[in-house]
């Protein structure tokens, strides 16, 4: 009888350690990808408040959550947020950092993207 306590303590230690495996091999990287897509739109929200700032911190976190994904897709989107964030706050020197690794990554409206705070006065 005391055999049987030891068995399901086993088995229950088992599931648990089979459960933390399973979730590092395939379930880590979706919840990574939901983290970056929350913080995007995120960023995008805090852009179209003229929060800058604030977006930029957003995208930062998005691609810190991605980090151990390079080829995601979301990766593009995320930069050039970057990158508009950093327009806004007339970091256009970071910006055009950002717009290139976006470009690079398949994002084709970053490639076209001019800072604003550069660009010379119509007279």
């Amino acid at each position: 009888m005391k055999i049987f306590p030891i068995v399901l303590t086993l088995i229950f230690i088992g599931m648990i350690v089979l459960y933390v495996f399973i979730g590092r091999l395939g379930g880590g990287e979706q919840l990574q990808q939901d983290k970056a897509l929350a913080a995007e739109m995120e960023g995008r929200e805090a852009l179209t408040q003229s929060r800058a700032d604030l977006a930029l911190l957003y995208f930062d976190k998005g691609l810190k959550a991605l980090k151990e994904t390079p080829t995601s897709p979301q990766l593009s989107r995320l930069w050039a947020g970057r990158g508009d964030a950093l327009a806004a706050l007339k970091r256009c020197s970071e910006a055009k950092i950002a717009w290139s690794e976006a470009c690079k990554r398949g994002q084709a409206m970053a490639c076209k993207a001019v800072c604003k705070a550069q660009m010379p006065a119509k007279q």
